[in-house]
This record gives C-alpha cells, structure tokens and sequence, in this order.
C-alpha cells in the first residue's frame, strides 16, 4: 500500500524533505511513504516484489532517480536505511550480559563522561546506564525523549573502548528497567552501524521493522565529495559501489526514462 504525506515546510526550512520511502513490518505488510509529487516512484517501489524492496541495486536505483529532483531544490540527495527493534517482554532480555561495572546514573552524577550520551539532559524519571571505571563514563544508555507509546533508546561507547561488552551490558540493563515500567522498548540500528545491531542481537531484541528513505539534506555531500575524503556520513560499502557500477550502466544502456 502507499500512504500519501503532504509536503511539510517547516521540514524544508530546517534543512531537510523526506519525499519517499518504504517500510516492512514483521507481519509482512508493506508500506511506501510518499509525497505524491514523487507518485511514479512511489508506485515503482510499491510493485517491487518483497525480496528486492531493500535489495542493494533498489536502494541505488532509488538513490540515483531521486538525486535530480533534490539538486533541482539545492538539497543533496541521501540514503537512509534501518532495522528497528522491538521489545515487550521483560523474561526475553538477555541478562547474562550485563557487566558488574555497568551502573544506573542520573543527571547528576560525579563521573566524567567520556562519551556523547548528553546525561546532563536527563528528567525526572529518565533512565540511563552506564560503564563506569576510575570516574570515567566509557559507554552509555539512555532512553530518548517519549514521544509515542514505546521508548526509544541509544546507546555510545567512548572511542578506545568499543567491543568490550560494555554496549549490550548497558542496553540490557536498560530495557530491563523499561519494560518494568509497562512501556515498549524500540531501538533502532542504521545499516552503516554493524556493530549496534550485534548489540541488539546479544541482548535479545527482535527486529520488528525494516525501513529505507530518502532523504533531501541542505549542505549534503554528493558521492563526488565523499570520495575526495571530505567529511560526512558515508554509504554503506555495497551501496557506493553499486552506486558507481548503475551510474555506468545508464551510460552504456538505454533504460527507461524512469531511472534516466
């Protein structure tokens, strides 16, 4: 199915547009998200069978049809593709990974904080654990802020002390507070980050829901840029090369005008 979403000005005045999209729930069901100006892609996404919906070629082709109609606006065109984990059940947690040094802390706390999880922005009430050792915080858990049923978590480990355990000890700790509480836990893991959804994996969450996006970004890089070695967020490995190898077959190929 395709849902339709109206063009948001307040989006495009702080520097973003988000004019399609797709997600897969666990269930099966499929959903495109589109402005309707973009109603031929939208269609083009929502006939693709369920095996090449967030196939690497689909992402590049989408990628490559949609960058036009962004440069056109002065936005850089972006991929954006994530799982996102869902939790109801406090028993599915994996507590065994939980580590002696990972502790609750609140907006107060003495440590210093190695770390980008903002903890000094801790509510009332907001949870967040933490791997402490010698007054240093080395990687933090935290809920984000509830703007729906479920809660939404982060996790950042301080550079220098990553694959330690310290990630799943503080997100397992963590979901098993919130789910005390009654609420739903999601977290969501971007295809750029492995290493979050192996936390995810150790910890017990169940991917409950698969999404891609495109994203129209004021001061974006294009792939040129990035492959000059500028700063900014990258694609994924696979994704830029098949960027690259599409980008030579619309040159040697008549396709259809849609991909043109």
């Amino acid at each position: 199915m395709i849902r339709w979403e109206e063009y948001d000005p307040v989006a495009e005045s702080l520097g973003f547009i988000t004019p399609v999209g797709a997600i897969l729930s666990e269930d099966g069901t499929r959903t495109v998200v589109s402005l309707r100006e973009f109603a031929e892609v939208a269609e083009w996404l929502d006939s693709l069978p369920g095996e090449r919906l967030f196939a690497d070629e689909t992402a590049c082709l989408l990628l490559s049809r949609m960058s036009g109609p962004a440069a056109e606006r002065g936005f850089t065109a972006e991929l954006s593709r994530a799982v996102t984990c869902r939790l109801t059940d406090p028993a599915a947690v994996n507590r065994s990974v939980i580590l002696p040094s990972t502790k609750a802390i609140g907006a107060n706390h003495p440590y210093e904080n190695l770390t980008g999880v903002q903890t000094e922005l801790l509510g009332e009430g907001q949870f967040c654990f933490a791997t402490v050792a010698d007054g240093r915080i080395l990687s933090a858990a935290s809920e984000n802020p509830r703007m729906g049923e479920s809660i939404d978590i982060g996790v950042e480990t301080a550079p220098g002390y990553e694959n330690r355990g310290y990630a799943a000890s503080n997100v397992a700790a963590l979901v098993s507070a919130l789910l005390r509480t009654g609420a739903p836990v999601t977290y969501t893991v971007e295809d750029t980050n492995p290493a979050s959804l192996r936390v995810a994996e150790k910890v017990g969450l169940p991917i409950s829901e698969q999404d891609m996006w495109i994203v129209f970004r004021k001061g974006g890089q294009t792939p040129e840029e990035k492959e000059e070695g500028e700063e900014g967020a990258p694609l994924s490995a696979p994704i830029e090369k098949l960027l690259w190898d599409m980008k030579k077959l619309f040159a040697d190929k008549n396709l259809p005008g849609f991909f043109s």
